[in-house]
């Protein structure tokens, strides 16, 4: 099958996918805009040249360095520009649908405890590693922001 694309305006995000797997209310670029504005707000406050003082987590999205994983070319996320990290985190949004559907819970639960940890780990957890709310704590005050980006 051909490849489909899907360019949300005035983001740059460019998500490939096979027409089998195309799912129209999962590739909603106003869906992707709020989940991200949202993953800014909670995350850094829309900086995108944050630094976690207490992880490798930086950039607006506070994506720890083996998320990043040097993407686009930049060993941080802090240090590369905005675009950069929107087009990133919206992949990662993307794949969080893909996998769990478009419940929005899914979005903070995984950018919170990660794919595996949103699917398996007790929601009323608290990680480890200086956080101070659970998972499901997390989840509510993200959609509660969420639902204002409307």
């Amino acid at each position: 099958m051909l490849p489909w694309v899907l360019i949300a305006a005035g983001l740059g995000i460019l998500a490939i996918a096979s027409e089998r797997h195309r799912n129209p209310q999962q590739l909603q670029p106003e869906v992707v805009r709020r989940a991200l504005a949202t993953i800014r707000a909670m995350e850094s406050g829309g900086k995108y040249t944050a630094q976690n003082p207490t992880s490798s987590a930086s950039g607006a999205y506070q994506f720890l360095d083996t998320t990043w994983g040097g993407y686009g070319g930049y060993a941080r996320a802090k240090d590369a520009p905005p675009s950069t990290q929107d087009q990133k985190a919206a992949m990662l949004v993307l794949q969080i649908q893909k996998r769990f559907g478009l419940d929005p819970k899914w979005i903070p639960a995984s950018w919170y405890a990660g794919m595996g940890g949103a699917a398996t780990i007790d929601w009323d957890t608290v990680l480890p590693g200086g956080n101070k709310s659970s998972i499901a704590q997390y989840v509510q005050r993200w959609l509660d922001t969420y639902q204002k980006t409307a």
